[in-house]
């Protein structure tokens, strides 16, 4: 039987896993509506956004795993949320381009 601390648990393990979501299906929905909002997106840039994401992704699972083995899977996850949680500031206060890409790339 699952405990109020429990609960807590699982609700924030869910989170993160639909954060990870997130960050995969928004280039999808930011680059169509940065367009339409008048900003002169280049071919190269709309690359980049979608590259970085995916890139960071696959990077971060062979680390991460690696990270986990040596450290232990508290310390590895909890060395994870850091630079996603920056990333998605980064991402949700960006006004440029290069910001943009950068918040991906965390």
């Amino acid at each position: 039987m699952m405990t109020h601390g429990n609960r807590l648990q699982v609700v924030i393990n869910c989170l993160a896993v639909a954060a990870c979501g997130a960050t995969m299906a928004f280039p999808a929905v930011a680059l169509p509506a940065l367009e339409n909002s008048g900003h002169t997106i280049t071919p190269t840039q709309v690359s980049l956004v979608g590259f970085g994401c995916y890139a960071m992704i696959l990077f971060g699972s062979y680390s991460g795993g690696l990270l986990s083995e040596s450290s232990g899977r508290r310390k590895s996850l909890l060395a994870a949320v850091t630079p996603s949680i920056v990333g998605w500031i980064v991402t949700g206060t960006c006004d440029t381009m290069t910001a943009l890409i950068s918040g991906f790339l965390l």
